[in-house]
């Protein structure tokens, strides 16, 4: 679907909830990851073509507030997060044979 739509022009966002706290989105050695074991509690890692930000949370974030961080994007995919009372699509392929 993503594909598709960016594609067709559409500037695409995704949001995919894990459920679990705790996961390492850093690599261990990596001059990033040893600024979060010191204490850090935001990391910007930047690149002429692309930024990824991620910061330590007192608290999950909503899907509102977490969309609201979201920046020149016509569509936001969201994975997950089905307590958030927001609408669902469903996409089947169905085959016929």
């Amino acid at each position: 679907m993503i594909t598709e739509l960016t594609q067709r022009g559409f500037h695409i966002g995704t949001v995919n909830h894990h459920s679990r706290a705790g996961f390492e989105i850093d690599q261990p050695g990596k001059d990033s990851w040893r600024h979060a074991q010191a204490g850090r509690r935001q990391v910007v890692i930047a690149a002429p073509d692309e930024i990824a930000i991620y910061w330590l949370l007192d608290r999950e974030l909503t899907l509102d507030e977490i969309e609201s961080q979201f920046k020149d994007v016509d569509i936001i995919s969201v994975e997950g997060y089905k307590q958030a009372g927001q609408p669902s699509v469903e996409i089947v392929r169905v085959i016929w044979g």
